[in-house]
């Protein structure tokens, strides 16, 4: 019984290790986006930045639309 929840145990850490790495290097293509995390609202470059912010700093940016924020 405890090899089986050992062995169980091994394939959800191998599962969660398994996750796509973040997107560190973006193209500097200037093709924005505006987002929003329920409070603050951003403009990213393009949507790779605004994948990598998500992913590096465990944020939760949603897109709104292409194209610059209303200021």
């Amino acid at each position: 019984m405890a090899l089986l929840a050992l062995f169980l145990l091994s394939i959800i850490v191998c599962a969660a290790s398994a996750q796509e790495p973040c997107p560190v290097i973006c193209t500097l293509d200037y093709r924005p986006v505006c987002a929003t995390d329920g409070g603050e609202t951003r403009t990213f470059g393009n949507a790779c930045a605004l994948r990598s912010e998500n992913c590096l700093r465990r944020k939760n940016f949603r897109k709104l639309n292409d194209g610059e924020c209303p200021k």
